[in-house]
């Protein structure tokens, strides 16, 4: 009995994947939820290459819907709406427009300092970590950008820090929380000893530091600031305990997960 359930899945799990090829020139979305729905359908452990090939194909055509060109590697983001594409490399932070890929507008500073991970707010404000890389005088920072003009809101500068980066807004886009970056800035609040490795969150309407976050780590590579839709925020880490820490208040709730 369970043979015969098996041969009926399998026979048709290659029906869907058939249907899927035949598709797939028509209408790519339509081939890869039929090429799914295949593999869903088949035994397990008996995927046969036709299936392998269906989704292959479905998802070759449905892949690639657009390119924008970038004169060197960059970092991008895309806001709340989906209306706007922020793409940062060490050039410039540009607005694109995604259905389109015209370029919005452009910022740029006279520095050959990298940008680096472009966040969007809720609120239509753009995050851009600047870090320290050349002899022009200015600290690492954060430029807060508006999303539709490019023009500059805020800045916070870590004059002390060559390695500040990565920031992340809150859901809420109440609160923006920036990382002590790849190698680490020492750095200490309120008596406390300093630390390498943190995460600082500030106030989106003041631009006060509401937090400072000390992260340990036996990795020598700083955290990535992530929320989640409770305002809670995380610490990510490679191969270690996520710390997290309560929405609003920012106390230390412990860790989770490794990554």
């Amino acid at each position: 009995a369970e043979a015969a359930r098996n041969s009926e899945a399998l026979a048709r799990a290659r029906e869907l994947a058939a249907a899927a090829i035949g598709v797939v020139d028509a209408d790519p979305e339509l081939a890869t939820l039929l090429a799914l729905e295949a593999i869903r359908s088949a035994p397990d452990g008996d995927l046969p290459p036709e299936l392998e090939n269906a989704l292959w194909a479905a998802g070759n055509e449905n892949r690639l819907v657009g390119t924008i060109p970038s004169a060197e590697a960059a970092d991008v983001a895309i806001s709340s709406d989906g209306g706007l594409l922020a793409v940062s490399s060490q050039e410039d932070v540009r607005g694109v427009d995604p259905s389109t890929g015209e370029t919005l507008w452009t910022h740029v500073e006279d520095t050959s300092d990298e940008r680096t991970f472009p966040s969007f707010s809720t609120e239509g404000l753009l995050a851009v970590g600047v870090v320290d890389r050349s002899e022009d005088g200015l600290p690492n920072r954060v430029l807060i950008l508006d999303g539709v003009s490019g023009e500059e809101v805020h800045r916070i500068e870590f004059p002390d820090c060559a390695e500040v980066e990565t920031p992340a807004w809150s859901p809420d886009g109440r609160y923006l929380a920036v990382a002590s970056g790849e190698f680490g800035c020492l750095r200490g609040s309120d008596g406390e000893a300093p630390s390498q490795f943190w995460l600082e969150v500030f106030d989106a309407r003041t631009w006060d530091s509401v937090a400072f976050l000390p992260v340990e780590t036996d990795y020598g590579v700083g955290p990535i600031p992530r929320w989640d839709e409770t305002g809670t925020l995380h610490a990510m880490l490679p191969y270690a305990v996520i710390e997290r820490f309560e929405a609003g208040t920012f106390a230390r709730l412990g860790g989770s997960a490794a990554t």
